[in-house]
């Protein structure tokens, strides 16, 4: 009796194996013919599911935060009262003067704050007078309103003036 074999070329799984050998150690594109990292995707990334890094789909309210270069992000602390803030900011105010003795009242228009809204604000920078100095500059009274907050700043040195300064502040819708 005579058995009929049939033969596969094995020239095809050679190729494919060492394709894949050679595609393994390199850098992958979708939209890029130059891709820089193991995946490079250029336009959009539409993906479902969860978002694991490690391996760690990280739990509700954590905000994911980088480790920095070569090393995986890590989720952070949550954030509480989620419900109750819709936006979160940093914004600054620029070129404020400070005269000796006095007080500034600056209102900040803000279209996101209501009454209700949280306003924290500080220099954006080192004030340039001593430290015996600095320690005389006050904020006072923070108040968010509709469209608004008021901030209101000391200056109780008796010859000491500021100007040039910035005012940064973080605002909780």
């Amino acid at each position: 009796m005579k058995k009929n074999y049939k033969y596969v070329s094995l020239i095809p799984i050679v190729l494919m194996v060492a394709l894949l050998n050679s595609v393994s150690a390199q850098n992958v594109g979708i939209g890029t013919a130059t891709p820089t990292e193991k995946l490079d995707v250029f336009g959009n990334l539409k993906f479902t599911g969860a978002l694991m890094p490690n391996n760690n789909a990280g739990t509700t309210g954590r905000l994911l935060m980088s480790s920095g270069p070569g090393v995986a992000p890590t989720w952070g602390p949550p954030l509480l009262n989620t419900a109750n803030t819709t936006n979160i900011g940093k914004f600054y105010v620029n070129g404020i003067t400070l005269a000796s003795n006095t007080t500034l009242t600056i209102t900040v228009a803000d279209p996101n704050c209501v009454a209700g809204s949280q306003i924290s604000v500080s220099w954006a920078s080192l004030l340039p007078g001593t430290a015996a100095q600095n320690s005389n500059v006050r904020f006072y009274n923070v108040q968010a309103g509709a469209g608004q907050f008021v901030v209101v700043i000391a200056n109780l040195n008796v010859a000491v003036s500021y100007t040039g300064l910035s005012l940064a502040y973080t605002a909780f819708y």
